[in-house]
């Protein structure tokens, strides 16, 4: 079914048989038909956005949020007169992706871009919407484990997003939105006191203070933040593994230290980190580190304790050692050592497919290898897919977009 078609009869959904009975009705009716088409027409929009960012690196984490809370939205609100199959029918995610490989230029493409420029419009609307709700904002958490940020606290991340739009054409458009917004989070914070809608101002702030942390790097002594985001992660930024970064794949996370890999968009363009995987072992507190991916697919394992060895081991049975390149102290805090899988393992987990999966061993202080585990309670042996490395360097090694004049 076509999408004009389709938008057709999700609005006829909406309407009575007896449309023709009263002018009010009819007024009413063509209301929700308009109401619905609208939805529709944004839920195209930010899913086509997101899907041209899954090629082009196009939003910072604040807006790739901001996105990600609108769809889910859009269509919780569609959901009411469409069904799961009619909405996926709408989708411009995969022709969006297969369109932006490589990113594609302005001058040529001025109407997708027009698209990417208005989805960063309404996604700046919600990063700035937390300074315009009318409740006491330290009395609304961010959903998911967030925390009660004041007034002051959320007007630092909507400084930008407002000043942009200060003295443009879109200036009107842009403040009706942020209102609009506010009111929807006032309405989640009025039923429950958090709001997954502050998610997006929430990621822009803690980037904010992430990059600016990094920019202080080689300053002696106490180094500045802004908010209590900036001071919650000043022991441990992003940054410090990463530089200045862009974004980070995947869903809402206080902490981003969850299963699976977790990939970063970074500026740096050489052959840098740009994704991570925790390695522990829930309650031994010396098996503790993270295992490294570099933008060529490089492994380096960075542990938090003096570990003997470190290895893969495949589904195929191969295994794979990792080269300690150092160690030093012992016991839980102080020690530290480092590892590298050797070029030409590397060289030969790339010829695997990507429903090959491999599993994590060390030894540490003589004991016998132990795997890592995942994080949580009964948790089960620590996986990795191939097919998930690949995804995530795709998705780190996206090119930057270039807006004309920038």
């Amino acid at each position: 079914m076509k999408a004009a078609a389709l938008i057709a009869s999700l609005s006829c959904t909406l309407v009575s048989p007896t449309i023709h009975a009263q002018e009010a009705q009819q007024a009413t009716q063509a209301q929700q038909v308009q109401q619905v088409q609208s939805f529709v027409n944004m839920y195209r929009m930010v899913d086509y956005s997101l899907g041209a960012n899954e090629s082009c690196d196009l939003f910072t984490i604040g807006h790739y949020r901001a996105l990600g809370l609108l769809r889910s939205m859009f269509r919780s609100k569609l959901k009411s007169v469409a069904t799961d199959e009619q909405l996926d029918q709408l989708r411009a995610f995969d022709s969006a992706k297969d369109a932006w490989r490589g990113c594609i230029t302005q001058a040529e493409n001025a109407e997708a871009w027009s698209i990417i420029d208005k989805s960063e419009l309404l996604a700046d609307a919600l990063i700035a919407a937390p300074v315009k709700v009318s409740v006491e904002p330290k009395d609304c958490r961010v959903a998911w484990g967030g925390p009660a940020l004041s007034r002051n606290e959320w007007a630092y991340a909507a400084t930008a997003a407002v000043s942009k739009y200060d003295k443009t054409p879109d200036k009107a458009e842009f403040e009706t939105l942020q209102g609009q917004l506010a009111a929807m989070i006032d309405e989640e914070c009025g039923k429950r006191q958090s709001s997954e809608l502050l998610q997006a101002g929430y990621e822009q702030l803690r980037h904010i203070e992430d990059n600016n942390l990094f920019l202080q790097k080689n300053k002696s002594g106490k180094k500045q933040v802004f908010t209590s985001v900036g001071s919650d992660i000043v022991s441990d930024p992003v940054s410090d593994d990463f530089g200045i970064w862009r974004s980070r794949r995947g869903g809402f996370s206080r902490y981003p230290t969850g299963t699976g890999i977790i990939a970063y968009r970074v500026r740096d363009r050489g052959d840098v980190d740009v994704a991570f995987s925790v390695l522990s072992r829930p309650g031994t507190y010396s098996a503790r580190g993270k295992m490294y991916l570099s933008r060529a697919g490089r492994m380096t394992a960075r542990m938090d304790g003096n570990f003997d060895a470190i290895e893969l081991r495949l589904s195929n049975g191969d295994s794979y050692p990792l080269n300690k390149l150092k160690g030093q102290g012992s016991g839980n805090f102080t020690a530290s050592s480092e590892f590298a899988l050797p070029a030409d393992a590397q060289r030969k987990l790339a010829s695997l497919d990507d429903e090959a999966t491999m599993t994590i061993a060390y030894r540490i202080d003589g004991k016998d290898w132990v795997s890592f585990l995942e994080i949580g309670k009964n948790a089960a042996t620590k996986e990795i897919g191939m097919g998930d490395i690949r995804s995530s360097l795709e998705w780190s090694n996206a090119p930057m977009a270039a807006k004309e004049g920038q």
